[in-house]
């Protein structure tokens, strides 16, 4: 297994390998490759998978990346890798074509009490770049904490995230995620303006026809 440094965040016994330059290289170049299958396919947007602990995650995170070259160490550093994955997929497709990032904005989740590895305020700075890169949508999540932290309970709660990006300036279109099942959840989210889009696809996986049966409560 590959990895920016050689450090495991998950328990298991396959150890990490830090990448070399050119491996980070080819990553960028298999990203744009993929993106351009993926245009070839028929899609019509492209989403950038940055959260979660997966690799591009992990090397926004400190408590991945302590490499001591140009994708390691201050944050523009370790930003590097998704910037340079954006630029090689924005050359690479139609200007129709969608581009998002799905970023994990900070490796705690909202409601922690020990906030380490990337803030939320470098996340913020993470995704301020991004708009400035001119991508055209923004799905915020988790980083390190992932998409289903235990201690999470209640309904939205990443919301506090896209709340922070709003107060920090972000015009992009906003999704929010975060263990939402209720339509009537989704449609205070969006109006009080603290996301654009909502992400139900938990809900929806477990139950198909989940939309339909909310829809019977409106």
């Amino acid at each position: 297994m590959f990895g920016p440094s050689c450090i495991r965040r998950i328990s298991g016994e396959v150890s990490v390998e830090p990448m070399s330059l050119q491996q980070i290289h080819y990553t960028v170049e298999c990203f744009q490759a993929a993106a351009i299958r993926a245009v070839k396919a028929g899609y019509d947007m492209i989403e950038v998978h940055a959260a979660h602990g997966f690799l591009l995650s992990q090397y926004l995170s400190p408590l991945t990346n302590q490499r001591k070259d140009e994708y390691g160490g201050s944050l523009k550093n370790r930003m590097r890798l998704l910037m340079d994955i954006v630029e090689a997929i924005q050359s690479a497709i139609p200007d129709e074509i969608l581009l998002a990032v799905r970023l994990g904005i900070a490796d705690a989740h909202p409601e922690s009490q020990k906030p380490a590895g990337l803030l939320l305020k470098e996340g913020i700075a993470v995704a301020q770049s991004l708009e400035a890169k001119g991508i055209d949508f923004l799905d915020l999540s988790g980083g390190m904490c992932g998409s289903r932290p235990e201690d999470c309970t209640k309904q939205g709660y990443f919301v506090p995230y896209a709340q922070a990006a709003r107060e920090a300036g972000i015009q992009l279109p906003l999704m929010i995620t975060g263990g939402i099942k209720s339509l009537e959840k989704a449609e205070e989210i969006v109006d009080q303006g603290y996301a654009d889009f909502v992400g139900i696809g938990r809900a929806l996986y477990q139950d198909p026809r989940w939309l339909k049966k909310e829809m019977r409560h409106v």
